[in-house]
């Protein structure tokens, strides 16, 4: 009796996902609609027409929290990268010089956007 190997398995998985993904890509474009309904482009808001327009207003709140995710998320992304790399400051130059200037880009990314928002606001 013949086993699987890990490394056919793998390839045997992501044969399966690649075919299936794309029978089902294929089935709902053939069997689906090619014009929308006129409930599907009807208003769905309180049965009210629209009078207002998503890119023509201004939330002033939306950009004040956005810059606080974004710092949060490179002074997260910077402590694992710190974490994961402590070896790799221990033996190689490179890895270093390479977080080192990913996480100037990052910091000089952050500023930009910072003083953009400040200006807005």
């Amino acid at each position: 009796m013949a086993s699987i190997l890990p490394y056919e398995a793998f390839w045997i998985y992501v044969s399966l996902f690649i075919f299936v993904s794309v029978v089902t890509i294929l089935a709902g474009y053939i069997m689906g609609r090619r014009k929308p309904s006129p409930v599907k482009e009807a208003t769905f808001e309180c049965g009210q027409e629209e009078d207002i327009h998503p890119h023509d207003t201004y939330i002033r709140g939306a950009d004040r929290y956005f810059a606080y995710a974004v710092a949060f998320f490179i002074l997260d992304a910077f402590t694992w990268i710190l974490i994961a790399a402590v070896k790799a400051f221990n033996y190689y130059l490179t890895s270093f010089i390479l977080v080192s200037l990913f996480l100037s880009g990052i910091a000089v990314a952050l500023y930009y956007y910072v003083s953009k928002v400040r200006e807005v606001l």
